[in-house]
């Protein structure tokens, strides 16, 4: 039986509590590192650095019903 969860997390602090939303992050992580997403360099001195954040967000198929964690 699967956990359905209808609320969004808006902290980390509440995506560590369900299992679902980590194994969603795991995902994502796994597909960035595949698909060459990322190239980590060295932070050159004086240059403004792109930050990025998690988002949280419940995915749903068009008529509504629910589709996956992202």
């Amino acid at each position: 039986m699967s956990t359905v969860i209808h609320v969004e997390p808006s902290t980390f602090e509440e995506v560590v509590k369900e299992q679902v939303w980590k194994d969603s992050m795991v995902e994502e992580y796994e597909s960035i590192m595949k698909n060459n997403a990322w190239d980590i360099v060295p932070r050159l001195k004086g240059k403004f650095v792109a930050t990025s954040k998690w988002l949280f967000k419940t995915k749903h198929v068009i008529d509504g019903n629910f589709e996956k964690y992202k």
